[in-house]
């Protein structure tokens, strides 16, 4: 039996209603204050109560409400403090068409799947960076919105860890087999900078983002040099899929 406070099958149905019903107050705000298009089309666009009951139903179904609706209430506040620079890169009438409806009922549905902070932090990248002027077409979204579907939240942060190390190495140097400071990056190398991922946990996510494509094994790649540790590096997909999540992609094509 659960306790009264906790998030169990016999969490008070009156404290769930309550905590939607204040999150339905603070999204109406945002709608009736807000002029930025981006917020107003993905509020919008959000599968609300009758979407969202089309999916799940009773007890699950609330919880889901929640995460849907503080997803959009993080996503309207981000993209209004941050809407001077990002007005001058969003394509407007994208962001009112349905392909954009699409990706913003994508990135709810995703979003309403996990609690991990990581992982919705890169779903709202996903949504904002779909919209930018400068954007891949739809099936390259399509292949990076599959990647994004795949991984965790601690995939994600061994990936950005491998990516911030190794953008700027050319795929020679990344692919060959000369060692540098940041090729490869060893499972070792990645605790002793993240000590909040467990060793054995990031050593399963690094083997799962090279069977995904997204990082190769040094020791594939043909290296004689007698180490036998999993030593990464980021292939070109997975440059391809953080540029795009950074909202750069036109800095990879020029």
């Amino acid at each position: 039996m659960t306790s009264p406070g906790s998030r169990g099958e016999d969490y008070p149905r009156r404290d769930l209603d309550a905590q939607v019903e204040s999150t339905f107050e603070e999204q109406s705000a945002i709608v009736r204050f807000t002029s930025n298009p981006v917020i107003l089309a993905s509020l919008g666009s959000a599968p609300f109560a009758g979407g969202i009951a089309s999916l799940l139903s009773d007890n699950a179904r609330k919880r889901q409400e929640i995460r849907y609706r503080n997803f959009l209430i993080d996503f309207a506040k981000y993209v209004d403090a941050r809407w001077d620079d990002l007005q001058r890169h969003i394509d407007e009438d994208f962001v009112s068409s349905e392909e954009f409806v699409t990706v913003m009922a994508e990135g709810l549905e995703e979003a309403g799947r996990t609690a991990d902070e990581t992982k919705l932090r890169y779903l709202r990248d996903y949504i904002i960076n779909s919209a930018m002027l400068d954007r891949p077409d739809i099936k390259w979204r399509d292949v990076f919105k599959s990647y994004l579907g795949q991984l965790s939240g601690t995939h994600l942060v061994c990936l950005q860890h491998v990516f911030d190390r190794q953008q700027q190495v050319s795929e020679t140097d990344r692919m060959g087999q000369v060692r540098s400071d940041d090729v490869p990056i060893s499972i070792n190398q990645f605790s002793s900078r993240n000590p909040g991922v467990d060793e054995t946990l990031a050593r399963l996510c690094f083997g799962d983002l090279a069977n995904t494509g997204l990082l190769v094994d040094w020791r594939s790649l043909g290296n004689r040099d007698g180490v036998f540790q999993e030593e990464y590096c980021i292939t070109g997909s997975g440059l391809h899929f953080m540029w795009f999540m950074e909202g750069k992609w036109r800095m990879l094509r020029d």
